[in-house]
């Protein structure tokens, strides 16, 4: 008798998992993030700073940053103004400048360069795209939080006191100035909008090949 009930018991057990598995198309249900959580998946490691409605898709942060470096280093292509002008989308604004520029070349675009290194998926970010993390404090203290937790570099936070190559941080876009048609390209001076934490905002006067400002990587998941 105690055998007929073990294996009725079973078999109602495995009916219920199979109705519960059918309801829910077998599928495992994706997890959800927030504002600050750790992200490590698939290679791809940072710390969430946006997430939209159902909490699986979103942007992270790198977990490190670069030493003070140049938008471009090169004389002659830091005069070039590309047309990266994209405020909200810096994969866009990097994809932009990757498709007109050599291969052999990219390296002199330090700061596209360096989030380029960190592997797939990596860009850097748009002007308002930063903004977001960067100038809300209360996002950017929650990404902080983790950052440290997890061994990465936090960033620098509003007023903070640092060197001023250290508290202002490129974006991909570009703010174009005007010259003269008969200006040799040697002598233009081209702009890329920077977040300056001192002053916290916006500021579009980052002079690509003469400022060397932190980088900071973006990627979506």
């Amino acid at each position: 008798m105690k055998r007929i009930i073990f294996i009725v018991s079973v078999l109602l057990t495995l009916s219920s998992y199979a109705a519960a598995q059918e309801s829910t198309g077998g599928d495992t249900p994706k997890q959800q993030y927030k504002v600050g959580d750790y992200y490590h998946v698939n290679g791809l490691e940072g710390v969430v700073f946006e997430v939209d409605e159902s909490g699986q898709h979103g942007k992270i942060v790198s977990m490190t940053q670069s030493e003070p470096l140049c938008w471009c280093g090169d004389a002659y292509e830091d005069g070039v103004y590309w047309g990266a002008d994209d405020r909200y989308d810096g994969a866009k604004n990097c994809a932009l400048i990757l498709q007109k520029i050599k291969p052999k070349k990219v390296p002199r675009y330090q700061a596209i360069h360096w989030c380029l290194q960190l592997g797939e998926g990596w860009y850097l970010p748009a002007e308002l795209e930063l903004a977001s993390l960067m100038l809300n404090e209360e996002v950017l203290t929650a990404v902080n939080k983790t950052l440290i937790e997890h061994g990465g570099t936090r960033l620098v936070t509003l007023g903070e006191d640092v060197n001023f190559k250290q508290y202002r941080y490129w974006t991909s876009t570009e703010a174009q100035h005007y010259y003269a048609p008969n200006v040799n390209t040697y002598d233009r001076i081209q702009y890329a909008c920077i977040i300056s934490m001192k002053q916290g905002k916006v500021t579009r006067h980052g002079q690509k090949g003469m400022w060397k400002c932190t980088v900071r990587a973006v990627a979506v998941f």
